[in-house]
């Protein structure tokens, strides 16, 4: 077990996502502070939530709050050392109805000025993927359209 320093300036009680990702950006933010992080088992944590393979990493929601949090996130994943290596962009496809679609657009049109998510149909979409969804029965479904963004990605979270 780690010693507990019986001073700190900052405690975090978690290592997981949340409290090991406070961690990082209190050290980022200021180095000459120190910064306990405490959690019951050895980093990382095989129970916490964020303890897994992978994450998807969007940005495309309907909250406009939500996406410029996301967005920030994203950017981090692109750019920060520690996480560059294991941010993949790939892209994204919700299948459904145009409806929250043209929100997302017009989300990121409000956040970024341009949007790169975009509204196609759902024949387009099954085009796109090489046969993926060939078969997929979404006109039983009641899908009606696809919103696709090619910048989207996911992160390897149990690497990072």
């Amino acid at each position: 077990m780690a010693a507990f320093h019986q001073h700190s300036d900052h405690v975090l009680v978690g290592a997981g996502c949340f409290g090991a990702s406070t961690a990082l950006y209190l050290k980022k933010m200021f180095p000459q502070k120190s910064v306990t992080l405490i959690d019951r088992t050895p980093f990382p944590n095989p129970s916490a939530a964020a303890h897994d393979l992978n994450k998807i990493i969007p940005a495309e929601y309907e909250d406009k709050v939500y996406m410029k949090l996301a967005l920030e996130a994203q950017s981090l994943w692109r750019s920060d050392p520690v996480l560059k290596p294991y941010y993949h962009e790939m892209g994204i496809l919700f299948v459904g109805i145009p409806g929250p679609g043209i929100t997302i657009v017009e989300n990121y049109k409000a956040v970024r000025e341009s949007s790169p998510a975009t509204l196609i149909e759902p024949e387009e979409a099954k085009a796109k993927f090489d046969g993926i969804y060939r078969d997929a029965p979404w006109d039983k479904l009641g899908v009606t359209g696809c919103t696709w963004n090619p910048s989207a990605g996911w992160g390897e979270a149990e690497n990072a």
